[in-house]
Formats: structure tokens, sequence, C-alpha cells
């Protein structure tokens, strides 16, 4: 499953409390379920974006190994 990170470009670093907590909102679904996430960086017109890739832990072997091979 993908899911976006956040609905506008990265925050500059560091974040307000409010940018965090806004973030976590989004974030947070994958970690909740259990679900191994990696976050990936996707460039876009107007600064930086992120995409999350939700598996099953079972599953990252399988799909690290056809990333990298």
């Amino acid at each position: 499953m993908l899911l976006p990170v956040s609905s506008s470009p990265s925050p500059p670093s560091p974040m307000t409390q409010a940018q965090r907590s806004a973030l976590l909102t989004q974030t947070a679904i994958g970690s909740l379920c259990r679900l191994a996430v990696l976050t990936l960086p996707v460039p876009g017109p107007d600064g930086s974006y992120g995409i999350q890739c939700l598996l099953p832990p079972d599953r990252w072997r399988e799909v690290l190994t056809r990333i990298f091979a």
C-alpha cells in the first residue's frame, strides 16, 4: 500500500509542534498497524514530498530483493 506522508511539501527542520502533529496524523497509521514502513522522498515542483510504502513484515525481503537486485 502506498500513502502520502503529507499533503504539502516537507516542512523545514526543525518542525514546530503543530507541523509534527499534522504529520503524525498521516504517518502513524502504518506503525500503529504494526506494518513495516519505508518512507521515500519524491521531488515536486514546489519542494520535496514523501511517500510511505507499507507491507506486512514478511514481505519486505522479497520487495527489497527485487529493488536492489
